[in-house]
């Protein structure tokens, strides 16, 4: 009967290194978890900044369509956007006095800046671009004519681009 004892406390747990080896395991997989998120997380804030100025664009297409005021008076000239590739940031205003453009300080409704690891890297047609919708169509003008806009933005840190693609139907896409 002590034979079979001594055979039942040999056969059970873990040895030492079994368990060393099983812990390095667990850390080397959480090491790689963690490297590969944090990763993922930076290219969220272009995908973010890119989605977030073709929904503004929207946004101002929108205005257009509902006939929003602005400081309780209508807008004949419709909504625009002011993108400015060399301040990174891009300005909502309504235009009153019907020239596709935003004339002054007056006109503006809403200023956003990009964040700072994201910058407009190019658009077609120089470093300032004026998309503006007007009533009732509504109809596109981009830098006063009826043409297409390409914006690309950059991230900084890792290099990707995003582009904004707005057609002279008003079409707004993220490529």
């Amino acid at each position: 009967m002590e034979e079979n004892k001594f055979k039942i406390m040999n056969q059970g747990g873990f040895t030492l290194v079994e368990m060393l080896v099983s812990i390095f395991i667990i850390a080397l997989m959480s090491g790689v978890f963690l490297v590969n998120y944090r990763a993922g997380g930076k290219g969220t804030e272009l995908k973010n900044t890119a989605q977030k100025m073709a929904s503004d664009i929207r946004l101002v297409q929108n205005y257009c369509l509902g006939a929003k005021d602005f400081n309780n008076a209508a807008t004949p000239g419709g909504w625009g956007v002011v993108i400015e590739q060399n301040n990174n940031r891009y300005h909502i205003f309504a235009d009153q006095n019907q020239n596709k453009t935003r004339q002054s300080a007056a006109e503006s409704f809403m200023t956003i800046n990009l964040p700072a690891d994201v910058e407009i890297s190019a658009m077609t047609g120089g470093n300032t671009a004026t998309i503006v919708f007007v009533p009732p169509d509504p109809a596109t003008y981009i830098n006063g004519t009826s043409q297409e806009i390409a914006i690309t933005l950059r991230d900084k840190n890792t290099l990707k681009t995003l582009v904004i693609r707005v057609n002279k139907v008003g079409l707004i896409e993220v490529e």
